[in-house]
């Protein structure tokens, strides 16, 4: 797990949350506030500093760098279940939002969002997604913050 993750920031230059937004293509507020909550999310399940991961990562390669907050436990050793069912990534993205915005915890969790995500690396967040699956992070994002914006 750590050489994989040596291997995946190795040359990487850092990308602020501002770039980020830019590569995606958002500026609305709203939509910025959830996209920056959803990178740091996943810049903390994967034990990385959220500038190191940009819009053109591969799922599949995050997948692999991924521990869930327990180093040394790796992707595999989470049995997909913090995945596949949501609830883990939905804590992790509740925690980074509401730091963010200082907004109540309890706003998301009335909301069905997590169950509409798009599919990340072969995985369903609760399996009632429908479309194609993103190819990058940055695609994978803008489309998770229209569902979460939609369905809030």
């Amino acid at each position: 797990m750590k050489a994989r993750r040596e291997r995946f920031l190795f040359g990487k230059k850092s990308l602020s949350d501002e770039e980020f937004l830019v590569q995606i293509g958002i500026d609305h507020s709203s939509e910025s506030r959830v996209a920056i909550a959803l990178r740091r999310a996943m810049a903390k399940i994967c034990s990385i500093a959220p500038e190191m991961l940009h819009p053109e990562d591969q799922p599949r390669t995050l997948c692999g760098i991924m521990d869930w907050g327990m180093p040394n436990w790796g992707w595999l050793y989470c049995d997909y279940g913090e995945f596949s069912d949501g609830v883990g990534f939905g804590l992790f993205f509740e925690d980074e939002y509401c730091a963010l915005t200082g907004e109540p915890r309890q706003r998301w969790r009335k909301s069905e969002w997590i169950e509409y995500l798009p599919s990340f690396a072969g995985f369903y967040m609760c399996g009632r997604w429908s479309g194609a699956e993103p190819a990058t992070l940055g695609e994978w994002v803008r489309q998770a913050v229209e569902i979460i914006l939609r369905t809030e």
